[in-house]
Parts: C-alpha cells; structure tokens; sequence
C-alpha cells in the first residue's frame, strides 16, 4: 500500500512558515509529493500553472493572509478541480463549515490535530 501512497501529489497552502515545513515533513515521510504555498492566491498561481488536475489533494488553512480557504475553495470549485480537498482551522463556525461542504470539502480538521490523526486521516482520504 506504501507504493501506492507514493504516487500523489499534494499542494499545502498556509501563511505561516513553521506550519508549512511541519505539513511537508509530515507528508513527504509518507511518500506523498507536497508543493507548498505561502498564500491561496500563491496557490491558485502553482495550480493554474501547473494544471488544474495536477494535484490530487489540496489542503488548506482557513484563516491567511490575502484570500482564505473560502476563496481557494471557491476558485477550486470554478476550475472543477477533481481532486480531494482538505482544510483546517481553529473554531469555524457552523455557517463556515457549511459553505466548504457545499464546496465539496472532504475533510475538516481542526489545528488542535495531532501530527499522527492529521497523518492517519490524510492518508484515509486518499485510499
């Protein structure tokens, strides 16, 4: 199964530095090839440049600097992005979480997340 994890790619966009490099670490360990993104809209930019079915996950933070999840996921919507998206944040809001479910969010995690259950619940989502 570990060969078979290999083979995705994932972009992880978050506007804090440390979270980055513990995401990439984290993923890079399981195999996975992790793009990451100081921005959605640096996101949006490796996406559109890279292809918009390039990328078999996108993981995101909610809450960034400039554009946030919301935005990303929307954009993401709009390019009918086939690929499993993930977000995570502190407290979102019932209303919050309900427009990333329209938006066709597969996974809500919250960052009070072990790296472990983040690990475990990624690589559930792409089997």
């Amino acid at each position: 199964m570990e060969n078979q994890l290999k083979k995705f790619r994932i972009l992880h966009a978050d506007d804090t530095e440390v979270i980055r490099d513990v995401m990439r670490k984290l993923l890079e360990q399981q195999g996975y090839t992790v793009i990451s993104a100081r921005s959605a809209e640096e996101a949006l930019s490796i996406i559109k440049s890279q292809g918009v079915h390039s990328f078999d996950l996108v993981i995101s933070d909610h809450n960034m600097d400039g554009l946030d999840g919301v935005a990303l996921f929307t954009e993401l919507f709009l390019l009918d992005f086939k690929g499993k998206k993930a977000l995570y944040a502190n407290k979102p809001s019932k209303e919050v979480l309900d427009m990333y479910k329209k938006l066709g969010v597969d996974l809500f995690m919250y960052k009070a997340i072990s790296t472990r259950e983040m690990r475990d619940q990624i690589n559930k989502l792409l089997q």
